[in-house]
C-alpha cells in the first residue's frame, strides 16, 4: 500500500523507466528506485518506533478499559423497557488500526523476492444503519460509515529522497445480522461490507503527489449493549481485503498485498 509512494521495483542503476499497471494506469519514474526492502515499513530510528509502540500501548489499554466498563455498565443498567435491536441508529466510533502488506517481485511467474511490512495506529470516525427486528430476538440491518487513521509512513533512500505515504477516508457499506440474547441482553452480530479505500502518496525530490482508490470486502463480528432504551455502547473487530496492486518494470511483475485489521469501541443514539 505504501510501496506506491516509494516507487517500488529491484533495480538501483535506471534513471527513468515507464511501468504499465495491469489495474489501468501508469507507474512512472524519474529517481533511482529503492529496493525492494523498503516496502517492509523499517523505521530508521529506534527509538520512534519504541516511542510509537508505548503510544499504541497506551491506546489499546484505554480502549479495552472503556469498552469492557460500557459493555458491564450496560449489562448493570439494562431492564425491561429497553425493547429490542429496532430502528435508526447513528454512532461514534474509535480504535486500533493495523495495516500489512506484501510485496512480491516475480520473472516469469517465478517470485524471487518478498518483503512483508505493517504499521499501527488509530482510526476514528462515524457510522449510520438501520435495523429491522425479525422476531426471536434476530435482527437485520444495513449500515454505513466513513473512517479516518492516524497511520502515516515516511522511508528515506538514495541517501536524502524522502517518501511518505498514508491512508485516506474510508467508505464502508454493507449489512449486519445478529440475535439478541434475552429480552434485555447484547446482541451479538456478524458483518460484511464494500469498503472503499483511499491511500495517499509524497515524493519529497520528484515532488510527486499520489491519490487512489481501492476497493475491498470487510468482514466483522461484534456485540452491543443497551445502556438506556435509546444509547448502547459496542465494541467490534474487523478485518479487511483489499484489491491488489500489479505493476510490469522493467520486465519483472511487481504485485503489492494489503490488508487491515482493527478493533473499535463506539457508543450510538437509537432512535
Amino acid at each position: 500500500m505504501w510501496a506506491i509512494a516509494s516507487g517500488g521495483g529491484k533495480h538501483s542503476g535506471s534513471s527513468s523507466c515507464q511501468g504499465r499497471r495491469h489495474d489501468g494506469g501508469t507507474a512512472t519514474r524519474t529517481q533511482p528506485n529503492p529496493p525492494l526492502t523498503s516496502f517492509a515499513y523499517r523505521p530508521h530510528r529506534a527509538e520512534k518506533s519504541a516511542q510509537k509502540g508505548v503510544e499504541l500501548l497506551k491506546s489499546l489499554v484505554i480502549l479495552g478499559v472503556t469498552a469492557a466498563a460500557s459493555i458491564a455498565l450496560g449489562a448493570t443498567c439494562a431492564n425491561a423497557d429497553d425493547g429490542p435491536y429496532t430502528g435508526f441508529r447513528v454512532e461514534a466510533q474509535g480504535g486500533w488500526d493495523h495495516i500489512g502488506t506484501t510485496a512480491k517481485l516475480s520473472y516469469d511467474n517465478a517470485v524471487f523476492q518478498e518483503a512483508k511490512g505493517s504499521e499501527n495506529g488509530v482510526t476514528y470516525g462515524a457510522n449510520v444503519g438501520y435495523d429491522n427486528d425479525m422476531g426471536a430476538g434476530f435482527v437485520l440491518g444495513t449500515e454505513a460509515g466513513i473512517n479516518w487513521s492516524s497511520i502515516k509512513y515516511c522511508t528515506v533512500f538514495g541517501g536524502d529522497d524522502r517518501a511518505c505515504a498514508k491512508p485516506g477516508r474510508e467508505i464502508e457499506v454493507g449489512i449486519r445480522a445478529g440475535k439478541q440474547f434475552g429480552d434485555t441482553g447484547p446482541l451479538v452480530y456478524g458483518k460484511v461490507a464494500y469498503v472503499n479505500g483511499q491511500v495517499k502518496g509524497h515524493d519529497d525530490a520528484s515532488d510527486l503527489r499520489l491519490q487512489d482508490n481501492r476497493s475491498g470486502v470487510r468482514l466483522g463480528v461484534g456485540i452491543e449493549d443497551k445502556i438506556s432504551r435509546h444509547v448502547y455502547v459496542k465494541a467490534e473487530y474487523r478485518y479487511t481485503d483489499f484489491k491488489a496492486y500489479k505493476f510490469v518494470v522493467d520486465g519483472d511483475a511487481l504485485k503489492i498485498d494489503f490488508d487491515r485489521n482493527q478493533v473499535i469501541a463506539g457508543v450510538g443514539y437509537l432512535f
